[in-house]
């Protein structure tokens, strides 16, 4: 939650935190950042779905 906050506070001053959208914007991103960075430099099918499958928890990426 607060790199969230953080992230908003920083980049998008006077935004609506509560917003859900903008929390579900923020948590796809997240995830579809973070998934590339697990495969590496094999940026294969198959080792993005194991990459995919063990992403980040959902609650780091999703505010509560």
């Amino acid at each position: 939650m607060q790199r969230f906050v953080s992230f908003v506070d920083k980049y998008m001053p006077g935004a609506d935190k509560s917003d859900f959208l903008l929390a579900y914007r923020y948590a796809a991103v997240q995830t579809l950042a973070h998934v590339p960075e697990r495969c590496g430099n094999d940026p294969t099918r198959a080792f993005y779905r194991a990459g995919s499958a063990d992403a980040l928890p959902f609650d780091e990426i999703v505010p509560a």
